[in-house]
């Protein structure tokens, strides 16, 4: 079982393990049962015979999208292993710190998730 705020999501081997599950919270709490769950946190869930499926790709085109890096080329490595660091010159272009910490917050987000 999984609770997020307000949102229960629940997931069983059999019917007959949810059932009385559901019957339990039922008298305790007013429930609406919206059937089952394909999205829960930006998370897509897929239910086949071989398993269940998690994907956050629609998160993640957001996220591309938000931080204009839609077009942008897939690498093994974030800078090339032979890159010499140098300090930072006041003439150097500084980072947004703002931009930098909700980049990093969403990519926080996403490798939580799943």
């Amino acid at each position: 079982m999984a609770i997020y705020v307000e949102d229960i999501t629940r997931f069983g081997a059999t019917r007959e393990l949810n059932e009385p599950t559901m019957n339990i919270l039922k008298t305790e709490f007013k429930i609406n049962n919206l059937g089952e769950v394909s999205w829960i946190l930006q998370i897509q869930i897929t239910f086949t015979n071989d398993g269940i499926t998690l994907s956050q790709m629609t998160f993640i085109d957001k996220i591309l999208i938000r931080f204009s890096m839609q077009d942008c080329k897939p690498a093994s490595a974030p800078i090339n292993s032979n890159h010499q660091l140098r300090a930072m010159e006041d003439q150097d272009k500084r980072t947004d710190a703002l931009a930098y910490q909700q980049i990093l917050g969403s990519l926080m987000y996403l490798v939580t998730g799943t």
